[in-house]
């Protein structure tokens, strides 16, 4: 029980869901809010540890202050082939002896976290309970919109994104975390594990438990761990190098010597890769290789086929989608990322694709 230490009767880092301790996305909880009072179909999209299933929980405590029926299904943590929404709209009273089902009159706003999960035709009924009126709003979460059933994705009223923090919101969210107890953190070591954890709240909150809890000993007093002791823990570089690369001569020197083999090296690799996707999947490839970056219709253009051909293929190589499938042939790590650039949504290669192709 190493927080007893610091003064806390749990761990202050877990990273289970935690609607109290929300920072950095004020704006896209009331753009939900407001499109929530308009009635409308929400996709809430980011990736793993940015917030999504916190961010529902607050959601579904301000619905029930504002006259809502919230109503709310994890097909995570639920077998997706159970999904029904008969039965989830059946709301059981008297100790399940009666039932009734939820109507227009409840003002049922219905929160599905990992929509991913469903079917084609499980993600069919949510849409015909949308279309129908049974459901005032319903917010969809998932890594990414292109999950979304195409039927249901033109019904999207509003489409919130969340991303990974800067580091004041990853401090303000330790500091959050370390109320009422002792906040052994320096500012900049705050700072630290922000940049170690590539500004992503789950990572950081795992970052900071991994550290307090070897240092719980001697450092648990108010600012006693710096930032030499955040890097020594977590064993990466510090703030600085990530935003400001340093390159010192020998290692050019040294890169230089070695570059024949790392050329030979890199087209291997690349063939590989090729050898694991299907021709439209390398096309893809080719063309975001070619280009800083497109939006998915242009890819489309690009390869010459149908915006639902190229959006399967972009959600496979992104790993949210298909994840079997793909492992199975061989890829384990993200080939494309997607990423918002002056407000619209594009794909781009992984960094570590995007390096072997400009190496070649």
């Amino acid at each position: 029980m190493w927080y007893r230490s610091y003064g806390f009767n749990e761990n202050p880092f877990s990273i289970r869901p935690d609607s109290r301790h929300l920072v950095g996305c004020e704006d896209k909880i009331i753009s939900i809010k407001n499109a929530i009072q308009s009635g409308d179909l929400i996709a809430l999209t980011g990736g793993m540890g940015t917030g999504k299933t916190s961010i529902i929980r607050h959601l579904m405590n301000w619905s029930r202050k504002n006259q809502f029926t919230p109503v709310f299904y994890d097909c995570g943590s639920q077998s997706p082939e159970s999904f029904n929404m008969c039965k989830i709209l059946t709301k059981r009273r008297f100790f399940g002896l009666a039932k009734r089902t939820l109507g227009k009159k409840d003002r049922v706003v219905f929160f599905c976290d990992e929509v991913q999960r469903l079917s084609k035709d499980k993600a069919e009924e949510i849409k015909a309970q949308f279309d129908s009126g049974a459901l005032s709003a319903a917010v969809l979460s998932t890594i990414d919109s292109l999950n979304i059933a195409d039927s249901m994705r033109s019904r999207i009223g509003e489409n919130v994104q969340l991303g990974n923090l800067d580091a004041q919101s990853v401090a303000e969210l330790i500091r959050k975390r370390t109320e009422g107890g002792i906040n052994p953190f320096r500012e900049q070591a705050l700072q630290e594990i922000a940049a170690q954890s590539a500004f992503n709240p789950r990572i950081s909150l795992i970052n900071a438990e991994r550290v307090c809890k070897a240092l719980h000993t001697t450092h648990n007093k108010h600012g006693s761990i710096d930032a030499d002791l955040v890097r020594l823990h977590l064993g990466k570089r510090n703030a600085e190098t990530l935003t400001k690369p340093v390159t010192k001569p020998e290692t050019v020197t040294k890169a230089a010597a070695e570059m024949p083999v790392v050329a030979e090296r890199t087209i291997k690799e690349i063939d590989e890769i090729q050898q694991k996707l299907s021709p439209l999947q390398w096309s893809i490839i080719v063309a975001l290789a070619k280009s800083n970056g497109l939006p998915y219709a242009e890819i489309a253009k690009n390869v010459g086929k149908s915006g639902g051909s190229v959006a399967k293929q972009l959600s496979r190589l992104s790993l949210v989608s298909d994840t079997a499938l793909m492992t199975k042939k061989g890829v384990t790590e993200p080939l494309v990322i997607r990423k918002t650039r002056d407000g619209e949504q594009i794909f781009d290669l992984s960094d570590r694709l995007r390096f072997l192709m400009a190496k070649e």
